[in-house]
């Protein structure tokens, strides 16, 4: 079909009286005129496109181009996207479809089931009351928890046939409460476990009284390292013993003895109580009970947790 680009109508001088109505007609066929020319004429496009509206309300036909991951191909709609991706917004307001990558711990299946793959860890502990010896750590385990204390350091010894002072407790060792190391998998890590410090020795030689033993030191690999308490000082016919100092923190000191009085010396004698320390009893500083022997300090403990 041949669209005209020109309309004459040389007759319609002649014909119409008006001049008025004579141009208004001959707007009215050039409008038309375009038009036609508009909707007959062959249309080019540029890339591959849909026809539609852009806008609300009624109008011409417009080019709708693609959005991003989507293809025109023999007239079919495609959607084309590198890597297992979701479709939306991730920025607010209104705009083009956005490719929403699947994070860390997703799978996208070919079937488009949206699944998590993390899969759910154990906690697993294991416990040294004494020795040394050995940790070796999981494959892939990068953290471990650590409840942790040195050995107690001994309660102080007395001198037996005087009317002596009290004897200071031992400090309780250093100790540390569920903290966090950063380790490597399958990685061998020495521990040791700190003994608690030997009692102090009673003696009716003043010469042969001793102080309590310091606690011993409970450790893994280079990761930590925690300092036993110090023993508590012995009690003579001159004085009163010292309470030992605590291994750390998380420690504490020993009680000092009381000192000699009338009616508290000798059998009487007022005793400083050990130090405390860790969890579950253990790290205490040693305390004496009146007369009988001095006690020695408790050992350390190691517990160490993690998830694999």
């Amino acid at each position: 079909m041949t669209v005209p680009t020109r309309i004459d109508v040389p007759k319609l001088t002649s014909q119409v009286g008006s001049s008025a109505l004579f141009e208004t007609l001959k707007d009215m066929l050039t409008r038309t005129a375009a038009f036609v020319r508009e909707v007959a004429a062959p249309r080019t496009i540029n890339g591959p496109s849909l026809l539609g509206l852009s806008s609300d309300g009624d109008g011409y036909v417009e080019e709708v181009a693609t959005g991003y991951g989507l293809s025109l191909s023999g007239g079919s709609l495609h959607v084309s996207m590198s890597g297992p991706n979701l479709l939306g917004r991730y920025s607010s307001g209104d705009g083009v479809a956005q490719p929403i990558s699947v994070g860390a711990g997703l799978s996208l299946s070919g079937s488009g089931v949206l699944s998590s793959t993390v899969t759910e860890k154990t906690l697993r502990t294991t416990l040294y009351t004494s020795g040394s010896g050995n940790f070796t750590t999981g494959s892939g385990v990068t953290k471990i928890y650590v409840t942790a204390c040195a050995g107690g350091g001994g309660a102080g010894g007395i001198e037996t046939d005087t009317a002596h002072g009290g004897a200071g407790g031992g400090g309780g060792g250093g100790a540390i409460i569920e903290k966090e190391f950063t380790v490597t998998g399958s990685t061998v890590y020495a521990y040791a476990v700190g003994a608690g410090g030997t009692a102090g020795t009673d003696s009716a030689t003043v010469g042969s009284v001793t102080d309590g033993g310091t606690g011993g030191t409970t450790s893994l690999g280079a990761l930590f390292s925690l300092t036993g308490g110090a023993g508590g000082k012995k009690a003579t016919a001159t004085g009163y013993g010292a309470g030992g100092a605590p291994g750390g923190a998380g420690g504490a000191r020993g009680e000092t003895g009381h000192p000699a009085t009338a009616d508290r010396s000798g059998a009487n004698a007022v005793h400083g109580m050990g130090g405390m320390s860790g969890p579950f009893g253990f790290g205490h500083g040693g305390t004496r009970s009146g007369d009988s022997a001095a006690n020695a300090g408790q050992g350390g403990v190691l517990l160490i947790k993690w998830y694999e």
